[in-house]
Parts: structure tokens; sequence; C-alpha cells
């Protein structure tokens, strides 16, 4: 399915950039 694989790789960037930036993905969790 083209449109699962673009899913992926779209999370796959939004994770990689995360990653990058130390970018904590759960938000609420560093308001604490």
């Amino acid at each position: 399915d083209t449109e699962l694989d673009a899913r992926q790789v779209h999370y796959g960037a939004l994770a990689t950039v995360a990653d990058m930036y130390g970018v904590v993905v759960p938000t609420q969790e560093s308001l604490t």
C-alpha cells in the first residue's frame, strides 16, 4: 500500500528530526 509506506516514511522522518534536535515527543511530560 503506497499510502501506508508514505505514512511510515513521514513518521520515520519526524522521529529522526526529533532525535537530531533532542525534541521529546510527549510534550506534557516535559511540562510537569
